[in-house]
């Protein structure tokens, strides 16, 4: 199918421009500048692509406006998922060090108000409009089940440590879901900028605060405090993905969507609103661009690994 190879085109040369981003790190002490540079070129490709193909950017990218419910149950889902993501950092940090401390601290030390802009709000725009407006959009119309999938494991390796890549997989995930349940890459927009802000918000009183800071310090360096609050997330995690998986069958039935219709084991129709009688296309999901990035991830991940416990 072309437009897979398309979307993968699309993949390879934004991880060419975070080759070069990161070849700029070796001169550039400003790190600040420099994340927020690749959050706002790293939907450039797919936007001139659009642009020169003289497609419909709203159509494409399924940009349609979503209601008042759906936005309060977006918010809502954003924020049941950090818990989650928060149990799978936890388990993670079991294996290897997150390593991101040292960079956040960088991040943070330009205040909050940067902070927000250029981890919540660029990446709520670049990386969605690549990763579900561009991805998940494409694969949906073989098959949405395997978008799903496919995408949000793409979404987890471009993050290139494995950190950030399981609980990425995760939102990814979820991301995913509730823009077919709105049908609308509004939403996905919206709860990735209300997740990192979260994030955002709760490192940024961590950081400025010294007793916290020890107090996290603590429970990352000591066993038995480290199982207290493996249990704590674990708890507050169960209760959360409960909530979750109630918010967002809800906002399937008020969007009138039906969920089901993405997991059962061999569709039979494809659509925009999966009513038509039009069957799944074939499709090759495996090609050289998505090969050539699947090589870059690996050496990016395996360089970040070393550089983590040497």
């Amino acid at each position: 199918m072309k437009k897979i190879s398309t979307a993968h085109k699309l993949l390879f040369a934004t991880t060419g421009i975070g080759v070069l981003i990161q070849l700029l790190m070796l001169n550039v002490a400003n790190y600040n500048i420099l994340i927020m540079t690749f959050q706002m070129v790293i939907s450039i490709p797919t936007l001139v692509y659009l642009f020169v193909t003289k497609q419909d950017i709203s159509e494409v990218l399924r940009i349609k406006a979503i209601s008042v419910p759906t936005v309060l149950f977006s918010i809502l889902a954003a924020i049941l998922c950090y818990p989650i993501a928060a149990l799978i950092s936890v388990i993670s940090s079991y294996f290897i060090e997150g390593g991101l401390t040292d960079t956040m601290s960088m991040v943070y030390d330009a205040g909050l108000g940067f902070t927000l802009f250029a981890v919540a709000v660029l990446p709520a725009l670049g990386e969605e409009i690549l990763f579900r407006g561009v991805l998940y959009n494409t694969y949906s119309k073989v098959s949405p089940r395997k978008g799903i999938l496919l995408s949000a494991a793409l979404f987890a390796l471009m993050h290139m440590n494995f950190y950030q890549m399981f609980y990425a997989f995760f939102v990814g995930f979820v991301f995913a879901l509730m823009m077919e349940a709105a049908d609308s890459l509004l939403v996905p927009m919206l709860m990735h900028f209300v997740f990192n802000a979260v994030s955002v918000v709760n490192g940024y009183y961590v950081y400025s605060s010294s007793n916290v800071a020890a107090q996290a310090e603590m429970i990352v360096n000591e066993d038995l405090a480290m199982k207290a609050a493996l249990f704590n997330y674990t708890v507050t995690a169960l209760v959360c993905a409960g909530i979750l998986i109630v918010v967002i069958y809800v906002t399937y039935s008020i969007n009138k969507r039906q969920m089901k219709l993405i997991f059962i084991k061999k569709p039979d129709v494809v659509t925009k609103d999966h009513l038509t009688d039009e069957p799944y296309p074939k499709a090759k999901w495996i090609d050289l661009w998505l090969i050539l990035f699947l090589l870059y991830a690996a050496v990016a991940i395996a360089y970040n690994t070393y550089l983590l416990i040497s």
